[in-house]
């Protein structure tokens, strides 16, 4: 049985990988609620970035199954949403609760099992959307919808999959748009959206992040009016396209379902990391009661951290931080060495070239400077009007983005987080060209032809 990589992400820690306990194996909530799951994962974690591999042809099968049923039972979807917002309620209203006052080892241990058990039944329901596009499995049947039409994917498709619902985020930049405008209100904003960016280890954003990015606004007004023009521009753009294109109820339906998953995709992610802000408290807590830093207690296997609470059991995890791999099967998640991964991953065969072809999430034509923005760590070196690749892109580097004439990715499909911001912030961006950020390097002088899907190197 062979693996195959899938994705790669900054910010990896052990906690709270667990979720993908959630996902693999015959026994998994994913299985229970949707009838199919992964059959393992491996995940790696280096230096801080984490990879994760599927077995290979799973995300096939995985993605035909969830269409499939979709297809003959199309009220799943909005169920399945529905479903995962309430387990959500259910996680954020445990999370936002938690009380350490006078409690002992066992008690901190118990909040620690409760949320990895609430975390779990969400995360089963929210896989369904993972599973739909891994590997771009729902992009292509919508872009094959399409191409039977006509051959201009790059147009039809970006604007097809198109939402008036907004994100997080966006609702962050119109609420500072406003602020701008009307008054600025810095605890609000810290209140409403410093959690964005907390993955598994990143930091909330500060009251100073939110004054850099207000003192950027020069022109609130126009900018408001302009979101609301472009919202109705869209709607229309979208109206006209599935009247040139002919599709049928069916065909509408599935871009339709499209466009609530590029919302949902985000809003549930949103859910999880909330989750992760709010148990910070809980995790700091804990390293205090073991005598390690909280990066430490990111790094235990849960088992690990009921041994340390309740036993005293001390754990050397100088290595496992800057390197380990994991086995996920079942519900249980153990450490494999490295002769396993060399002996079970199936290597991509990588092919580097000056012309690159992705799937165009956002369309237009721009010219400039390559910047490679792995992690936040890497965003001092980007300047207004660089062209911004990544593996993919997250919340953390939302400032990045920003500046960006345009943004290439490694991976991702049309509910990825770059598709989606990208949408949001009128910037060109080319998703899923496998090698971008091993093509290019920073300095180099591109274009990026989004409405055709290529990035090609000029000097």
């Amino acid at each position: 049985m062979k693996y195959v990589f899938q994705d790669r992400r900054n910010d990896g820690s052990i906690f709270p990988l667990v979720f993908f306990e959630s996902g693999s194996g015959a026994k998994s909530e994913m299985h229970k609620i949707i009838g199919v799951s992964f059959h393992s994962w491996l995940l790696v974690i280096k230096n801080g970035f984490f990879e994760y591999y599927c077995v290979k042809g799973d995300s096939e099968k995985i993605s035909k199954f969830i269409l499939d049923k979709i297809k003959n039972n199309p009220e799943l979807v909005e169920q399945w949403i529905k479903k995962t917002y309430e387990l959500g309620k259910e996680l954020l209203d445990f999370t936002s609760n938690i009380s350490l006052d006078d409690k002992n080892n066992n008690d901190l241990w118990n909040y620690y099992d409760k949320y990895s058990y609430f975390l779990k039944k969400a995360r089963g329901y929210a896989w369904f959307v993972n599973g739909l596009e891994i590997n771009h499995g729902f992009s292509k049947v919508l872009e094959s919808i399409i191409l039977a039409k006509c051959k201009n994917v790059e147009k039809y498709l970006p604007i097809l999959t198109w939402t008036d619902k907004k994100t997080n985020v966006l609702k962050m930049h119109i609420k500072m748009l406003e602020m701008k405008r009307d008054g600025v209100d810095l605890d609000l904003l810290e209140k409403e959206f410093s959690w964005i960016p907390c993955g598994y280890q990143n930091e909330p954003w500060s009251k100073g992040y939110f004054e850099n990015e207000l003192a950027k606004i020069i022109n609130p007004e126009k900018e408001l009016e302009k979101i609301e023009q472009d919202n109705m521009n869209n709607k229309k753009k979208r109206e006209d396209a599935i009247k040139e294109l002919n599709l049928t109820l069916e065909e509408i339906q599935l871009f339709n379902i499209a466009s609530e998953l590029i919302f949902f995709k985000p809003n549930r992610k949103d859910i999880f990391f909330k989750s992760y802000f709010d148990m910070r408290p809980l995790l700091k807590e804990i390293a205090k009661r073991v005598n390690m830093t909280i990066e430490e207690v990111r790094f235990l296997l849960p088992i690990e951290v009921k041994e340390s609470l309740l036993e005293g059991k001390k754990f050397n995890l100088s290595e496992r931080m800057k390197y380990c791999i994991m086995f996920l099967k079942e519900g249980e998640t153990k450490l494999v060495d490295e002769n396993f991964l060399l002996e079970n991953v199936e290597l991509d065969k990588i092919e580097l070239s000056s012309e690159l072809k992705g799937t165009c999430a956002y369309t237009g034509n721009v010219k400039g400077s390559v910047k490679l923005i792995l992690s936040p760590k890497d965003m001092h070196k980007m300047n207004e009007g660089d062209i911004l690749i990544s593996d993919a892109t997250n919340p953390d580097i939302l400032s990045a983005m920003k500046l960006a004439s345009a943004i290439v990715t490694n991976t991702g499909g049309i509910t990825c987080h770059a598709a989606i911001v990208s949408r949001e912030l009128n910037i060109p961006c080319v998703i899923g060209t496998k090698v971008a950020t091993k093509a290019f390097k920073d300095g180099d002088y591109i274009e990026v032809d989004a409405d055709n899907g290529m990035v090609r190197k000029l000097s």
